[in-house]
């Protein structure tokens, strides 16, 4: 990972609101660079000229429930001195994607306890302040095992089911993050709501690519906005609820190959990376988590331009 300064190239905003976005946003703005990867997110913060205020990192859950409640993870931030957020998975990987015996084996209370334990863990290692996306990106097909099409009476009671574990646990003063993947994945998305009782946040994870041919950063951007379920439909629901908004994911596009097959990303954009800052200062956005598991951005040889806007924005 280039961790590298870069000299300023582009300013895509007014000086005023550049003023207003690096105030605000750094604040907000945490990273994932990788497992249990402390060193990383606090080399950002140094590119930065401040640290992160925010970690970000996953349960583990391939190794099945023991793996989710074993407490390597949660061990390994413990003296990171950044405030975590935490993806938090619905199920291990033992449960396949659609499976009705998993859905509602959660709806009734049957996972309760392992839920407990991983909100002992986290209050145990000073983390019982984290956010938690639950089941992050539930609506992404054939993603994780907790795709939630077909189910979504199941997975509001058994969301409802893990708050109510985790909260049980004294010292637990966690924020819930509902958190599907921008766009319309998943037909009546508000029928996964669990409830403004049980939610702390609400948000996306957006990254800066088109789908087979990138139509360029403005198209994007405009796309992001107004899209069914984009972000001017998020400033609304969270309006709507009186919820804080996150964008617990966020960065550069990337592209699959072969080229043109699926997903293509934008290269160094620093306008997508401004229009992020300026998001953030316009709305009550809490957190928001910068995609570094790459070393993508910052890095200066690679994303010069980019990169500059970063530090733009998110510097104080």
């Amino acid at each position: 990972m280039v961790l590298a300064a870069a000299v300023l190239v582009m300013a895509t905003i007014p000086v005023s609101a550049a003023a207003r976005a690096s105030t605000v946003t750094a604040s907000v703005l945490g990273a994932y660079t990788g497992y249990g990867n402390v060193s990383a997110d606090q080399a950002i913060g140094s590119v930065l000229g401040q640290p992160l205020a925010f970690g970000s990192d996953y349960i583990p859950y391939a190794q099945g429930w023991s793996g989710m409640t074993n407490p390597d993870i949660e061990s390994r931030w413990a003296n990171s001195g950044l405030r975590m957020v935490y993806g938090l998975p619905m199920f291990p990987t033992t449960c396949v994607i659609g499976s009705a015996a998993c859905w509602n084996a959660g709806a009734d209370g049957s996972y309760d306890s392992y839920f407990v334990t991983v909100a002992q863990n986290l209050v145990h290692f000073g983390q019982g302040n984290a956010i938690i996306r639950i089941g992050w990106e539930f609506n992404v097909p054939g993603e994780y095992s907790w795709y939630a099409a077909g189910y979504s009476a199941q997975f509001v009671q058994y969301w409802q089911n893990i708050v109510t574990a985790m909260r049980s646990v004294p010292g637990a003063d966690f924020v819930f993050d509902w958190n599907p993947n921008i766009g319309s994945a998943i037909s009546d998305l508000m029928d996964y709501y669990p409830g403004s009782s049980y939610v702390g946040s609400v948000g996306f994870d957006i990254y800066d690519m088109g789908w087979k041919t990138y139509p360029g950063p403005l198209a994007v951007w405009q796309n992001y906005l107004t899209e069914r379920e984009g972000l001017d439909w998020l400033v609304s629901f969270g309006n709507a609820n009186n919820e804080p908004l996150s964008l617990p994911e966020w960065g550069l596009g990337f592209t699959t190959l072969p080229a043109g097959s699926g997903n293509v990303g934008g290269g160094d954009d620093p306008y997508f990376v401004t229009q992020i800052a300026n998001f953030i200062a316009s709305n009550n956005v809490i957190e928001a988590g910068l995609w570094d598991s790459k070393g993508q951005l910052p890095n200066a040889s690679q994303n010069p331009n980019a990169t500059a806007a970063l530090i733009s924005a998110f510097s104080s």
